[in-house]
């Protein structure tokens, strides 16, 4: 049986919003990363003019997500509406989707309503739950093994590194004295304010 080609579009982009919002709820009880970025109660809805509609209520005081689907008379405080599914499905999956979100903007196609700024704390919540799609490799450490063959590597300065403060310069010894952290290290109150 095939479905209508506007029904297959709001259907598909219905479980993936609720797909997406099982992992929201999952990762915001499972993972710390997640959790530590709400702070707040907000809610957030990604809707279409044809009818798909999810809302992602976040708890501040617990730090949790709700998933919830359908239309509410109370106004989210930011929701992404596009006009057709087919168009949320193109934009959403899209390797260029925030360049097509600005043309949609611009075109009338997708729109803002509330603060918009919240979707973008909404996309680096999504960047935090989310399995990254390559595989970081650490940066090379800088002072490990300087590279000298650079055309300009002659005009830095390299000393070695020195293990103690030289007591003979008075002033760096009594300045090093008044730092709290050097008196804290040495188990003595930092200054009182």
């Amino acid at each position: 049986m095939t479905l209508p080609r506007d029904r297959g579009g709001r259907l598909l982009l219905g479980v993936l919003l609720r797909v997406l919002g099982l992992w929201l709820a999952l990762s915001s009880r499972m993972s710390g990363r997640f959790r530590s970025q709400v702070t707040r109660s907000v809610v957030i809805e990604l809707a279409t003019d044809d009818g798909v509609s999810r809302r992602f209520v976040f708890d501040g005081a617990s730090r949790t997500l709700a998933l919830f689907g359908g239309d509410w008379a109370a106004p989210a405080d930011c929701a992404l509406r596009f006009r057709s599914a087919k168009l949320a499905l193109s934009v959403l999956g899209s390797a260029q989707a925030p360049r097509l979100m600005l043309d949609g903007l611009a075109e009338g196609t997708v729109r803002f309503e509330g603060n918009p700024a919240l979707f973008g704390w909404f996309q680096g919540l999504l960047g935090a739950a989310l399995p990254s799609r390559a595989a970081r490799t650490p940066l090379p450490h800088p002072y490990r093994a300087p590279d000298r063959s650079t055309p300009h590597a002659r005009l830095i300065t390299i000393e070695p590194a020195e293990a103690a403060l030289d007591p003979a310069w008075k002033e760096a010894v009594r300045a090093r004295e008044q730092l709290a952290i050097w008196r804290v290290a040495n188990r003595t109150l930092p200054p009182s304010r």
